[in-house]
């Protein structure tokens, strides 16, 4: 049986972003950071106005269906999701939780859970990437315990990092090097799904970890560790829009599939990769 082990490895601290290593003065830090560096993850409530989300939810609901856009990057072509995901409470915390500039690389904009189950996000980015990424759960309306909500496994972002190349490594060779993502669409990051979170589970349940349910209102932002394990639970209420959206940033010199010549800047100062994807 494959284990956590098999397919992670342990990371050296002077690849980690600052609030990751183990000698940091804590004496310093804010409460926030505390809260980071301890558990993974920070909620903060009523962090954006409700003109900003009201602006791109009325984009958002005529454009497209239940699961969002296919496009990776949307924010491409709709100034909404720039302004919400660019916001500059957004920016101030993701750069005092990593300490260094990010760009905006990814949106994930369906209003129903993902039901992607236990996994970290870092093992699906490239090998440099080590916990320099985060990602940020923007709650468009009233968030309920029936609609599918974010749940995490706090402090989880310490235990050893998932490696792409070690999940391939334990999967069928056809699967591993299935980079496809057409009609039905066959990639090695969906077809790992099932193992990867079968693993996770039985890791959590050895170590006796509690999980969090993120039940949020309008408003509410939530922002997590790219090795924090989390998931989109079920539905148990599926005619019941969860209105979400999800953004994803990396630290600019760690991301190296986003080449600095695509990196364009907002007017609040943020940054955000234009990879010319069409709006699909």
């Amino acid at each position: 049986m494959t284990t956590y082990e098999d397919i992670s490895e342990n990371i050296d601290d002077d690849l980690r972003p600052w609030l990751d290593r183990k000698n940091v003065d804590e004496s310093l830090l804010t409460d926030d950071q505390l809260h980071w560096r301890k558990y993974g993850y920070l909620i903060k409530r009523s962090l954006l106005p409700n003109d900003l989300i009201d602006a791109y939810v009325q984009i958002r609901g005529k454009q497209a269906g239940l699961g969002g856009w296919s496009s990776p990057s949307p924010y491409e072509h709709i100034p909404e999701l720039r302004d919400l995901s660019l916001n500059k409470n957004i920016l101030h915390i993701n750069n005092s939780l990593i300490g260094d500039e990010l760009v905006l690389h990814l949106n994930l904009t369906g209003w129903i859970s993902t039901e992607r189950d236990w996994h970290q996000d870092d093992y699906l980015n490239h090998p440099n990437v080590n916990g320099w990424y985060i990602a940020v759960w923007i709650a468009l309306d009233d968030i309920t315990e029936h609609c599918g909500p974010f749940e995490f496994i706090p402090g989880s972002h310490k235990w050893p990092v998932l490696r792409g190349q070690k999940v391939r490594d334990h999967m069928d060779p056809n699967d591993a090097k299935e980079t496809g993502w057409g009609d039905p669409g066959k990639h090695w990051t969906i077809t790992s799904q099932k193992m990867v979170s079968e693993i996770v589970e039985h890791k959590k349940q050895e170590l006796k970890s509690n999980t969090e349910t993120f039940l949020a209102q309008k408003g509410d932002v939530l922002f997590w560790h790219s090795c924090l394990q989390h998931r989109g639970t079920k539905a148990t209420k599926p005619e019941q829009e969860r209105r979400a959206l999800i953004s994803h940033y990396s630290e600019i010199s760690h991301q190296i599939l986003i080449p600095p010549n695509i990196i364009k800047t907002h007017s609040t100062g943020g940054k955000f990769a234009v990879f010319g994807n069409p709006l699909k």
